[in-house]
Parts: C-alpha cells; structure tokens; sequence
C-alpha cells in the first residue's frame, strides 16, 4: 500500500501499477478460432443478410442528433459541436467510418481520458472506479455502427445475454435467480 500523493506522476505511477495488472491486453480469437468455438457451443444460426445493410447518412445522423450530453474525450470536442453543424459533422462522420472500414484506424484514434472516481472515502487507488473517456467522434462512429448491425445480432445473440443489448435488462437476472 503506497500512500496517497498530490504528485500526478506518482498518482499515474500508482494507478498503473494496480489497475494495469487487471487490464492486461488480451489477444482477441482470429476468426477461424471464433467459429471453431461456436462450432464447438453448438451454435449453429445463421446470420439474416438481409438485415445486414451499408451505413447511411441518416444512420450517422440519428447517433449524433440521439448522443447524450456527455464528457468529451482528449480532443475536447463535445457532442454539442457535432450536434450544431450537423449537416456538415454527419458528412464528415459517415466519410471517416466508411474510411475506418478500408483502413487501418490512426493510432490516437482510441485515445482516451482515464478518470479514477471514488467508490469511498478511502483514497487507496482500489477504492476507484475507472472510467475511460474516449473521444466524441468515436463514440458517435461506434454507435452508428453497432445500430446499424444490431438488427442481424439479435438472431445471433443468445436470448439469455441480456446486458447492453436494446430492450433486454441485465436485472431480469437478478430477478430470475432471486425467485429460485
């Protein structure tokens, strides 16, 4: 237990240190090692192709003018820039997700702000919550995204996933396993 400090770099030092073991980076299945697994569950549905569809202006359009109001990330653009000129930023949205699709993203494209939030009154670095703050214009393109393939998703996702997906409630879990 190191003690607090005032000093940023010891605080990134010490959040480093402890969150970093937690949030080792690991290496995301290829995928024909995805669909050997689902071979293997015993999955076997099909996607709905004719769920599957191109972005369109008005999909980029709904995901800004629908974003909450919301921390920016490191660029400092908040939702509100891309929501006032949103003939302009919605062009300019669809035409860097559609870039995104052909190429490999910057590297600064995934920056994000790290904010450690108080759980207690304790200021040990396991009492935070870590929130990572990503920028608006990748959180608006992510959104977009995963609206327009949702529709195919459902008929993939198995219907006992209900956390973050539209119109399930993670505490229908709560709920079933305190009835048992």
């Amino acid at each position: 237990d190191t003690p607090s400090s005032p000093d940023p770099t010891v605080q990134t030092t010490m959040i480093k240190n402890f969150w970093g073991k937690r949030w080792n980076k690991i290496p995301s299945p290829t995928p024909s090692e995805t669909i050997n697994w689902l071979n293997q569950i015993g999955y076997n549905q099909k996607i709905d192709t004719q769920l599957l569809r191109n972005i369109t202006l008005d999909d980029t359009r709904q995901a800004i003018l629908k974003a909450k109001h919301s921390t920016p990330g490191p660029n400092g653009i908040p939702y509100e820039a891309y929501k006032g000129a949103a003939v302009l930023s919605t062009k300019i949205i669809l035409d860097a997700t559609m870039y995104l699709y052909n190429h490999q993203a910057h590297p600064n494209f995934n920056t994000s702000s790290f904010f450690l939030f108080p759980k207690s009154a304790s200021d040990h670095v396991s009492n935070g919550r870590p929130i990572n703050v990503g920028n608006t214009d990748n959180r608006i393109i992510s959104t977009t995204i995963r609206n327009t393939i949702m529709p195919a998703m459902d008929a993939f996702l198995h219907h006992d996933q209900a956390a973050f997906i539209p119109k399930r409630l993670m505490s229908e879990h709560i709920i079933h396993f305190n009835q048992k």
